[in-house]
């Protein structure tokens, strides 16, 4: 019998083990051994079980850590596999790292704009109809921002490693700039597109909280929060802290308002095989397996927070059942992949610090750019 050893983060094995448990009785000559990850260490056993030899077979890694291992060479390159799946599966280009794939998209994430019903209502605006620009949903939030009774108009991320940056770079996005040129050779966020795109994000801080998304996410639930850029976990966190929020999703703002045109981030888990895995072939039928929708809605269901990467799954009469969920699919369907770069870790320092020197030292946007922008230039350097 042949043991497949897989490592994963994001399904409660509650879920997940009927799924395995269906594979094994499909497949009675092979055994899948599966360990539950935690975020809290979970990136640091993989890393020491790379080096003592010990790693799984198949694993779930979040998205922004794939080049790191392509680049170091402990995961398989599959791009046979990915070729012969590209057709059912979304956001190939989150497991692309130098023109070849090195996983598959597993469970995924974005993020939408929650809006706040009745704040709207009580300025006389529409409750029906969010804010589709950005210079609408500005409009908007002025007239709801009155810090003095606690209500606050927008959400700015500060304070913390991922949430600013992945705030912002939808800004940089729908204004044509990017973090670096395709070759990462070189940071492009000294260019004028970036500049401009963070000074119009600078510009909603007069009608914004300044805060972790966290508290950002417990704000909005509790009613003072007018309009929120976050993800699929306030889903139960809403009906838990309060059930009777009348609240709206809407996808993120766009600089025109074109349909096509609500860029926002996506992100997610991947599933990567190890390269000195033994069990390759009969990991490769597992996957297929577990990128099957009908075996992947059953956890989506019950979680709630993810979404399932098969092209076909916004179809399913379950969305039609649960529009919130749905319009998370829509904005995924006009989102782009986060960064693949093996050192992105080390860049989102960079970028995020760019970002709270505007939002919380008031400089200029320009000044803050261009230093960091040389500072992660140094980085790019070590993989020339």
């Amino acid at each position: 019998m042949k043991v497949i050893r897989f490592w994963q983060f994001i399904a409660s094995p509650e879920y997940l083990d009927p799924v395995i448990e269906q594979f094994e009785k499909d497949n009675p000559h092979i055994k899948v051994k599966m360990q539950q990850l935690t975020y809290d260490n979970g990136f640091e056993k993989i890393i020491a079980a790379i080096a003592a030899g010990t790693e799984p077979d198949l694993c779930e890694i979040g998205s922004t850590w794939l080049a790191r291992f392509a680049y170091e060479g402990t995961v398989r390159r599959i791009d046979t596999l990915a070729a012969e799946m590209s057709d059912s599966l979304l956001m190939l280009d989150m497991v692309k790292y130098k023109n070849h794939y090195y996983g598959l998209p597993w469970m995924l994430g974005t993020r939408v704009l929650f809006y706040n019903k009745k704040l709207m209502a009580e300025v006389g605006l529409d409750s029906t109809r969010p804010p589709h620009t950005w210079k609408e949903l500005k409009t908007f939030a002025q007239k709801i921002h009155r810090p003095d009774r606690g209500i606050y108009g927008f959400g700015l991320t500060a304070g913390e490693a991922y949430s600013p940056w992945q705030k912002f770079i939808p800004f940089l996005w729908q204004f044509n700039g990017s973090v670096a040129d395709k070759l990462w050779r070189k940071c492009n966020l000294d260019k004028q597109e970036a500049v401009s795109a963070l000074k119009f994000y600078a510009s909603f801080k007069p009608v914004s909280i300044v805060d972790r998304q966290g508290q950002l996410d417990q704000l909005f639930s509790q009613g003072r929060l007018a309009f929120n850029i976050s993800g699929s976990w306030n889903l139960s966190l809403i009906p838990r802290n309060n059930p009777g929020l009348q609240y709206g999703l809407a996808l993120v703002p766009s600089l025109s308002g074109g349909e096509k045109k609500h860029i926002s981030i996506a992100g997610g888990e991947v599933l990567v095989f190890m390269r000195n895995s033994r069990v390759f072939n009969e990991a490769r039928r597992f996957t297929r397996f577990l990128l099957r929708l009908d075996h992947m809605l059953p956890i989506v269901e019950r979680q709630k927070n993810i979404i399932p990467s098969v092209k076909r799954g916004i179809y399913h009469p379950y969305y039609e059942k649960n529009p919130k969920e749905k319009l998370f699919y829509r904005q995924l369907l006009q989102s782009r992949a986060l960064p693949v770069y093996p050192y992105w870790i080390e860049i989102q320092e960079h970028f995020t610090r760019a970002i709270e020197r505007v939002l919380l030292g008031n400089e200029e946007p320009g000044k803050a750019l261009g230093e960091e922008t040389r500072k992660i230039d140094k980085i790019l350097n070590r993989t020339q």
